[in-house]
């Protein structure tokens, strides 16, 4: 893989995150973009499959499961929301001692690598984690071949 990589000095930062988006997109990575602008390192992803499935787990904890929307689209996964700071609604302003806990909006993108069956797809929400439950569309699938003796 000799592919030449253009910088431009203007923008580094964006065109560097544009640059290893182009080149995981060229292999089976499933990450299209994460963009977490609520700026928590704290969530945790997950990224898994069977024979039957691809899932997706991510933690994220202090969120309302009415606050997660989760749209696919031209084979993206995309899981959104925001996580509301609990203190927002005091009329005393909290004075932080210590904070690691961001919020705000965060948004995850997912390139589907396989076929799935959009309609059956799921998503639970339990004790702060998301799960999502991708099923494979049949043709996806591995298949058996009988090898036949002639």
């Amino acid at each position: 893989m000799n592919e030449k990589i253009t910088i431009n000095a203007f923008c580094p930062v964006i065109d560097f995150g544009d640059e290893i988006n182009r080149l995981l997109a060229s292999t089976n990575w499933p990450i299209v973009h994460t963009k977490n602008t609520a700026g928590s390192g704290e969530d945790e992803v997950e990224l898994s499959q069977d024979n039957e499935n691809l899932y997706v787990m991510i933690a994220l904890p202090g969120v309302n499961a009415s606050d997660i929307d989760i749209t696919i689209q031209e084979g993206v996964l995309r899981i959104s929301g925001e996580r509301h700071n609990p203190y927002a609604d005091n009329e005393e302003p909290v004075q932080w001692m210590y904070q690691e806990r961001a919020y705000g909006p965060f948004t995850y993108r997912f390139r589907i690598p396989v076929n799935i069956t959009v309609d059956n797809v799921k998503a639970g929400y339990k004790n702060g984690v998301l799960l999502v439950t991708l099923p494979k569309a049949p043709e996806a699938r591995p298949r058996q071949i009988d090898v036949t003796i002639e």
